[in-house]
């Protein structure tokens, strides 16, 4: 079997990655500067890789070395995947990586709106200020909050998915503040003011938290869904989902998201997340790659993992196999948490410093971001890595559970 090769060795997603495709007899290496990571110590790893500093240096480096091995580069995040485009003419490994226009069409937000109205998907309220003066005059006409977020998180100097302003005066500040995040000139070349975060009016988040639509676009050209929606993440205001229960997918939002799939010509991995209000629902973000709840999906009927092995590697017959399995959710899986900040969630519930949105199991079935029965170390490390964050910066822990706004 081809080896497959994984990156964000601390991530829920490439643990996922690492048990889906071992369990099947893929060899998948991981690569990490560390040992005691979520994914390299899952008894599913087949070893480790450390290929140095700089992501464009260890992304080559890795390439180069799946192409020696005869594997297969499975980008685990947005910065991989950029750069694995960058390399699908020189790699083999990287050969079925999207092409550069349609990354960028999907990990630029800018691009994404403007894709999604093409493709009749509904979009938040977004404005692209110049400077900070316009940020300003834009939030005091638009007479709500908004969050300034950058437009992509490509190689960005500077994490973060985006601040809320109130005022005028913090939507001018925020806008200079992003402004000095540094981005590698690679990215600068093919996205013009990539430095300029943009501004979006912060809708109301229903109970039900936000609906998540996830799935697998096969080179075929047919595409399996899975919907589920995250009533709670942390941190509370701008965060990655910590719950996520299953959901049905609307067949005109389906249709909407093959249409858009189909206009930028995108093969692979992805989740989108969507705010549902009276109307349409909005789409806010879009990750065109293996995404944090790719173990719940699997558990539902869709291992999202193995298709996109199946379908880099050109296995025709297994992937149309794989595609036909993963077209009804015939499991009775409805839940999807991470148990540790699910757990501090709850007790934060319990003494209010967080509103009630995170609902209790009540006998459903439930999966787990960490643990499994048949490799249950990730799941200690992954309690001593929020552990020992907790104890190092408690106000940041703690202060992640206090519902002080809406998710954006």
């Amino acid at each position: 079997m081809r080896p497959a090769f994984v990156s964000a060795a601390d991530s829920y997603s490439t643990l996922a990655s690492v048990r889906q495709l071992g369990r099947r007899g893929i060899p998948v290496w991981v690569a990490s500067q560390t040992t005691w990571t979520r994914a390299t110590v899952s008894a599913f790893c087949a070893g480790r890789l450390d290929d140095g500093r700089g992501a464009a240096g260890a992304v080559e480096r890795r390439a180069a070395l799946a192409d020696a091995r005869a594997g297969v580069l499975l980008p685990s995040d947005d910065s991989e995947l950029f750069l694995a485009s960058s390399l699908r003419d020189l790699r083999s490994s990287c050969a079925h990586v999207p092409a550069m226009q349609t990354v960028i069409a999907l990990l630029d937000k800018r691009r994404l709106y403007e894709e999604a109205n093409r493709a009749r998907i509904r979009t938040p309220r977004t404005w692209y200020p110049e400077q900070p003066d316009e940020a300003a005059r834009t939030v005091a006409a638009a007479r709500c909050p908004v969050v300034v977020k950058p437009r992509t998180q490509i190689l960005r100097g500077i994490p973060g998915k985006g601040d809320i302003a109130t005022t005028p005066n913090d939507a001018a500040s925020l806008f200079e503040q992003y402004c000095h995040a540094d981005y590698h000139p690679s990215v600068s070349r093919v996205i013009d003011h990539v430095e300029r975060p943009m501004l979006q009016e912060v809708l109301d988040v229903p109970h039900a938290g936000i609906y998540v639509l996830s799935g697998f676009a096969a080179s075929t050209g047919q595409v399996v869904l899975r919907g589920a929606r995250k009533p709670a993440q942390w941190p509370a205001r701008v965060g990655n989902g910590i719950v996520f229960g299953s959901a049905d997918v609307p067949e005109p939002l389906a249709v909407a998201a093959r249409r858009l799939l189909m206009n930028v010509g995108f093969v692979g991995p992805f989740d989108a997340e969507f705010i549902e209000g009276s109307g349409a629902p909005s789409l806010i973000d879009w990750n065109p790659r293996l995404y944090s709840q790719l173990a719940f999906d699997d558990a539902r009927g869709m291992p999202v993992a193995w298709l996109s092995y199946l379908d880099a590697t050109g296995a025709r017959g297994d992937l149309q196999k794989a595609l036909d399995f993963s077209r009804v959710d015939q499991s009775r899986v409805v839940r999807f948490e991470n148990p540790v900040l699910a757990a501090c969630r709850r007790g934060a519930e319990a003494l209010r410093v967080a509103a009630p949105r995170t609902p209790r199991r009540d006998g459903a079935r439930s999966v787990s971001a960490s643990f499994a029965a048949d490799d249950w170390l990730p799941a200690l490390v992954d309690a001593a890595k929020w552990g020992a964050y907790a104890l190092a910066h408690p106000r940041s822990f703690l202060g992640g559970f206090t519902d002080l706004g809406r998710p954006a």
